[in-house]
């Protein structure tokens, strides 16, 4: 016990410092929407308290639970700290929870040097600690990664408490941010084998869920009006690797947004680097590459079936990348051809846990006496698990093997939105110079893009994989 709460506390005081005692100025790393959750949150709860819904109208595009504990983050907090950072260790909390969450995974996959392992790379890694203030995103990743552990720690169980159990977690998860619908739900369907467990889950999910947010179902409006925000805001439609670059006009730049969506949407300015992808690719390739391990085990499979569907929901996310801006002249809107990013780096944070364990079986695996192989039953790599977790692992190769350039424009200079601005320059016909390099930009790009894709499946589709 003494080591968990040590496993909690020291995560929690290296976030406490960086963001409460504001060690961050000192770093200049950017925090996002902090005083919209925080202020929407007090008066979430101060206006369902007096009977008045007006609130909720404001906030139909995301769900509730995130504002919830911000809101007791603050009331509880607020007599030591201002409402900001009283309502910011809200997040901070589910973050350093996700740290020891990670270490019983790692622990239960491996044995214990790959649960301190996890968790240290979970606990340290620099964007990790910048994404702990996610509001929404912190308390969603955490529920998934605790639904994760429960998985195992109950071998896809046939226990009808333990089945509610899960689906209560779930629907905690999908309560914080809708993102992990789909990675919860792909999660269930690869390791349920019976019907009637995963209909178990999904109603008590959405019975949870309903609970939760049942401020905004109190009206045919509300609901009406929730679905039209989530279509306009990007949580429902066509991915926008698929579409964006159409819907913005600008078909040449589907390179660019297909690298981006795969594995580069985490960059940019303010941003800190993500460490332990480029960690997993070094000890990736040392043992898929060089075939020093064996990786037809239930343990390695299980660690792919959770980055890929952690990843997946990101790669076929419909926000669309790039939105055009409207500009408002004497009263009217305006269309103008000035783009605004609304893919937010801090997205990428629900990889963390699930890489941060994958990169520290692979880092334990160069000593095969320091692992601890644990036998899933449930788990039977037939013909077809296997060819998803092919499919799963070029996803999961491509994601790696962009992580170099990522942590370049997280440290050296953000370029990779650049890029993007460089290439629609080749619609400038005015400016020779820049037509050209917006022409060699597209090249480049391109040639990237099959790279990559092309490595990823030469590695993982040969004859003894």
């Amino acid at each position: 016990m003494l080591v968990l709460i040590a496993l909690f506390t020291f995560p929690l005081s290296i976030r406490i410092s960086f963001w409460i005692l504001n060690f961050s100025q000192q770093v200049n790393l950017a925090i996002y929407d902090l005083e919209y959750y925080v202020d929407n949150s007090i008066l979430l709860t101060t206006s369902i308290s007096s009977g008045n819904l007006d609130i909720v109208k404001q906030l139909l595009f995301h769900p509730l639970l995130g504002f919830y504990t911000t809101s007791v983050s603050s009331l509880v907090f607020g007599n030591l700290l201002d409402k900001y950072h009283a309502g910011l260790l809200s997040p901070i909390i589910f973050s350093s929870l996700i740290c020891l969450i990670v270490y019983l995974i790692g622990e239960k996959i491996g044995g214990f040097k790959v649960g301190i392992a996890a968790w240290l790379l979970a606990t340290l890694d620099p964007y990790s600690i910048q994404f702990s203030t996610t509001f929404l995103d912190m308390p969603a990743t955490f529920f998934s990664t605790l639904f994760f552990y429960l998985l195992l720690e109950g071998h896809y169980t046939k226990s009808l408490k333990k089945l509610i159990l899960l689906g209560i977690v779930a629907g905690l998860a999908f309560s914080s941010k809708h993102i992990v619908i789909p990675s919860i739900g792909l999660l269930i369907l690869l390791l349920m084998r019976s019907y009637r467990r995963i209909v178990m889950i999904a109603l008590t999910a959405v019975l949870t869920y309903l609970f939760l947010n049942i401020f905004k179902f109190t009206s045919l409006e509300y609901v009406t009006l929730m679905v039209t925000l989530n279509i306009s805001g990007g949580a429902i439609g066509i991915p926008a690797i698929i579409y964006g670059p159409i819907e913005i006009g600008k078909p040449y730049t589907y390179p660019w947004y297909v690298l981006t969506y795969l594995g580069l949407g985490y960059t940019g300015f303010r941003v800190a680097p993500f460490v332990v992808p480029l960690l997993c690719l070094i000890f990736y390739a040392k043992f898929k590459v060089k075939e020093r391990a064996d990786f037809n085990n239930s343990e390695y499979t299980l660690l792919v079936y959770w980055v890929a569907t952690s990843l997946i929901p990101l790669i076929l996310l419909p926000r669309n990348y790039w939105t055009v801006e409207v500009l408002y002249f004497a009263g009217k809107a305006v269309q103008s051809d000035v783009f605004m990013k609304f893919f937010y780096p801090y997205y990428h944070i629900v990889t963390v846990p699930s890489l941060s364990v994958l990169t520290s079986y692979f880092i334990l695996r160069s000593n095969r006496s320091s692992i601890r192989c644990c036998s899933y039953s449930d788990l039977v790599l037939t013909k077809g698990s296997i060819f998803a977790r092919r499919i799963f692992e070029v996803l999961i190769t491509i994601f790696l093997i962009l992580s170099p350039l990522a942590f370049l424009s997280n440290t050296v200079f953000p370029f990779w939105d650049f890029l993007f601005v460089l290439t629609i320059n080749i619609e400038n016909y005015k400016e020779p110079v820049l037509m050209d390099m917006g022409l060699h930009s597209l090249i480049v790009l391109t040639a990237l893009m099959v790279t990559t894709l092309l490595i990823s499946i030469i590695l993982n589709w040969r004859k003894h994989f």
